[in-house]
């Protein structure tokens, strides 16, 4: 069974921008790009600080590899995920 995975990518500054690709520009693709996702599309939030994250996966193992390891303290990460939702499709 697929899974959707929806996250809300927010900025850890106090930029906010018109369009996904203003945010890509400052915080890298955010997994527009993974070949470990069957698709994903990104919307920019209401306040404009970040983009909302939905991605369909075919199974669990494609999930695992599409996220990293990297936590939403780690300094070097630009921006916080947090899981709006996950189902199975």
């Amino acid at each position: 069974m697929a899974i959707r995975h929806i996250a809300d990518l927010v900025t850890k500054n106090s930029n906010t921008y018109a369009t996904a690709d203003e945010f890509f520009a400052e915080h890298g693709p955010c997994g527009s790009q993974s070949v470990n996702v069957d698709s994903v599309s990104f919307e920019i939030l209401a306040g404009g600080n970040g983009v909302r994250r939905t991605a369909i996966f075919t199974d669990t193992t494609q999930m695992d590899a599409f996220f990293p390891l990297i936590d939403n303290s780690d300094a070097a990460k630009t921006w916080t995920a947090t899981k709006v939702s996950q189902e199975t499709i």
